[in-house]
Protein backbone atom coordinates (compact mmCIF):
# COMPACT_ATOMS: atom_id res chain seq x y z
CA UNK A 1 0.00 0.00 0.00
CA UNK A 2 1.40 3.42 -0.94
CA UNK A 3 1.94 6.09 1.74
CA UNK A 4 -0.67 8.24 -0.04
CA UNK A 5 -3.32 5.59 0.66
CA UNK A 6 -2.08 4.40 4.03
CA UNK A 7 -3.06 7.41 6.16
CA UNK A 8 -5.90 8.73 4.03
CA UNK A 9 -9.12 9.17 6.04
CA UNK A 10 -11.44 9.09 3.00
CA UNK A 11 -13.37 5.80 3.20
CA UNK A 12 -13.65 5.66 -0.60
CA UNK A 13 -9.87 5.77 -0.91
CA UNK A 14 -9.58 2.93 1.60
CA UNK A 15 -12.18 0.73 -0.11
CA UNK A 16 -11.23 1.49 -3.72
CA UNK A 17 -7.49 1.34 -2.97
CA UNK A 18 -6.69 4.31 -5.18
CA UNK A 19 -6.10 8.02 -4.60
CA UNK A 20 -9.13 10.29 -4.92
CA UNK A 21 -7.79 12.09 -8.01
CA UNK A 22 -8.05 8.76 -9.88
CA UNK A 23 -11.74 8.12 -9.04
CA UNK A 24 -13.96 7.34 -12.03
CA UNK A 25 -17.69 6.99 -12.50
CA UNK A 26 -17.25 3.22 -12.43
CA UNK A 27 -15.42 3.48 -9.08
CA UNK A 28 -18.26 5.50 -7.57
CA UNK A 29 -20.84 2.98 -8.83
CA UNK A 30 -18.81 0.05 -7.46
CA UNK A 31 -18.51 1.79 -4.09
CA UNK A 32 -22.26 2.53 -3.96
CA UNK A 33 -23.06 -1.13 -4.71
CA UNK A 34 -20.52 -2.66 -2.33
CA UNK A 35 -21.16 -0.31 0.60
CA UNK A 36 -24.97 -0.13 0.46
CA UNK A 37 -25.06 3.59 -0.29
CA UNK A 38 -28.65 4.86 -0.46
CA UNK A 39 -28.18 8.52 -1.38
CA UNK A 40 -25.92 10.73 -3.49
CA UNK A 41 -25.50 14.45 -2.72
CA UNK A 42 -24.27 17.03 -5.22
CA UNK A 43 -22.93 20.19 -3.57
CA UNK A 44 -22.13 23.46 -5.31
CA UNK A 45 -21.68 27.12 -4.32
CA UNK A 46 -24.21 29.79 -5.24
CA UNK A 47 -23.44 33.44 -5.97
CA UNK A 48 -23.88 34.39 -2.32
CA UNK A 49 -21.09 31.96 -1.35
CA UNK A 50 -23.47 29.55 0.36
CA UNK A 51 -23.29 25.85 -0.32
CA UNK A 52 -26.32 24.32 -2.04
CA UNK A 53 -27.15 20.60 -2.05
CA UNK A 54 -29.12 18.32 -4.35
CA UNK A 55 -30.05 14.95 -2.85
CA UNK A 56 -30.67 11.84 -4.95
CA UNK A 57 -32.13 8.68 -3.46
CA UNK A 58 -30.62 5.78 -5.37
CA UNK A 59 -33.40 3.43 -6.49
CA UNK A 60 -31.55 1.63 -9.27
CA UNK A 61 -28.19 1.49 -11.02
CA UNK A 62 -29.50 3.03 -14.23
CA UNK A 63 -30.57 6.17 -12.35
CA UNK A 64 -27.21 6.31 -10.56
CA UNK A 65 -25.36 6.02 -13.89
CA UNK A 66 -27.52 8.80 -15.37
CA UNK A 67 -26.94 11.35 -12.60
CA UNK A 68 -23.21 10.59 -12.49
CA UNK A 69 -22.95 10.92 -16.30
CA UNK A 70 -25.21 13.89 -17.01
CA UNK A 71 -25.56 15.66 -13.68
CA UNK A 72 -28.69 17.64 -12.87
CA UNK A 73 -30.22 20.86 -14.20
CA UNK A 74 -30.34 23.86 -11.88
CA UNK A 75 -31.74 27.36 -12.42
CA UNK A 76 -28.71 29.59 -12.75
CA UNK A 77 -30.69 32.82 -12.33
CA UNK A 78 -31.71 31.77 -8.82
CA UNK A 79 -28.07 31.00 -7.95
CA UNK A 80 -26.23 33.91 -9.60
CA UNK A 81 -27.54 37.48 -9.92
CA UNK A 82 -25.71 38.12 -13.21
CA UNK A 83 -27.40 35.25 -15.12
CA UNK A 84 -30.45 36.25 -17.15
CA UNK A 85 -33.61 34.14 -16.55
CA UNK A 86 -33.94 33.35 -20.29
CA UNK A 87 -30.44 31.88 -20.41
CA UNK A 88 -30.28 30.31 -16.98
CA UNK A 89 -30.12 26.58 -17.61
CA UNK A 90 -27.06 25.23 -15.85
CA UNK A 91 -26.06 21.67 -15.13
CA UNK A 92 -24.09 20.54 -12.12
CA UNK A 93 -21.82 17.58 -12.81
CA UNK A 94 -20.00 15.80 -10.00
CA UNK A 95 -16.24 15.91 -9.68
CA UNK A 96 -15.53 12.29 -8.75
CA UNK A 97 -12.23 13.13 -7.05
CA UNK A 98 -14.20 15.03 -4.38
CA UNK A 99 -16.36 12.05 -3.37
CA UNK A 100 -16.57 11.20 0.31
CA UNK A 101 -18.77 9.19 2.64
CA UNK A 102 -20.89 11.81 4.41
CA UNK A 103 -20.36 11.38 8.17
CA UNK A 104 -23.37 13.58 9.01
CA UNK A 105 -26.01 11.86 6.86
CA UNK A 106 -28.67 9.73 8.53
CA UNK A 107 -28.51 7.12 5.77
CA UNK A 108 -25.38 5.92 3.90
CA UNK A 109 -24.59 8.85 1.58
CA UNK A 110 -21.80 9.78 -0.81
CA UNK A 111 -21.33 13.51 -1.34
CA UNK A 112 -19.46 15.16 -4.21
CA UNK A 113 -18.68 18.73 -5.16
CA UNK A 114 -19.81 19.81 -8.62
CA UNK A 115 -18.79 21.92 -11.60
CA UNK A 116 -21.21 24.07 -13.64
CA UNK A 117 -21.88 23.42 -17.33
CA UNK A 118 -24.21 25.11 -19.82
CA UNK A 119 -26.95 23.38 -21.81
CA UNK A 120 -24.46 22.63 -24.61
CA UNK A 121 -22.09 20.79 -22.28
CA UNK A 122 -19.49 23.56 -22.06
CA UNK A 123 -17.95 24.38 -18.71
CA UNK A 124 -19.47 27.63 -17.51
CA UNK A 125 -16.66 30.14 -17.05
CA UNK A 126 -16.81 32.86 -14.43
CA UNK A 127 -18.87 30.88 -11.93
CA UNK A 128 -17.49 30.04 -8.53
CA UNK A 129 -16.17 26.58 -7.90
CA UNK A 130 -14.91 27.52 -4.48
CA UNK A 131 -16.47 28.67 -1.27
CA UNK A 132 -15.88 32.00 0.36
CA UNK A 133 -15.92 32.70 4.05
CA UNK A 134 -18.28 35.65 3.83
CA UNK A 135 -17.70 38.24 6.50
CA UNK A 136 -14.90 36.34 8.22
CA UNK A 137 -11.56 38.07 8.75
CA UNK A 138 -8.46 36.44 7.37
CA UNK A 139 -6.72 34.20 9.86
CA UNK A 140 -3.87 35.91 11.60
CA UNK A 141 -0.58 34.38 12.57
CA UNK A 142 -0.57 33.15 16.13
CA UNK A 143 2.06 34.63 18.41
CA UNK A 144 5.11 32.50 19.05
CA UNK A 145 4.74 32.84 22.82
CA UNK A 146 1.56 32.79 24.88
CA UNK A 147 0.26 36.23 25.71
CA UNK A 148 -0.17 36.54 29.49
CA UNK A 149 -1.49 40.10 29.38
CA UNK A 150 -5.08 41.24 29.45
CA UNK A 151 -6.24 44.19 27.39
CA UNK A 152 -5.49 46.50 30.37
CA UNK A 153 -1.84 45.44 30.33
CA UNK A 154 -1.96 43.46 33.60
CA UNK A 155 -0.85 39.87 33.81
CA UNK A 156 -3.68 37.31 33.72
CA UNK A 157 -3.99 35.31 36.92
CA UNK A 158 -3.36 31.58 36.55
CA UNK A 159 -2.10 28.75 38.66
CA UNK A 160 1.53 27.68 38.90
CA UNK A 161 0.69 24.41 37.08
CA UNK A 162 -0.86 26.31 34.15
CA UNK A 163 2.10 28.69 34.09
CA UNK A 164 4.56 25.79 34.00
CA UNK A 165 2.63 24.06 31.23
CA UNK A 166 2.42 27.23 29.16
CA UNK A 167 5.86 28.67 29.76
CA UNK A 168 7.91 25.56 30.24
Amino acid sequence: MTPELLLNKNHLVEVLQKPAHEFTKSDIIDYVKSQGIEMINFMYPAGDGRLKTLNFVINNLSYLDTILSFGERVDGSSLFAHIEPGNSDLYVLPRFRTAFLDPFAEIPTVTMLCTFFDKDGNRRKGLRHHFKAKGRPRPQKLPDKPNHRQSNGKAKPHSHAVHSAMCG
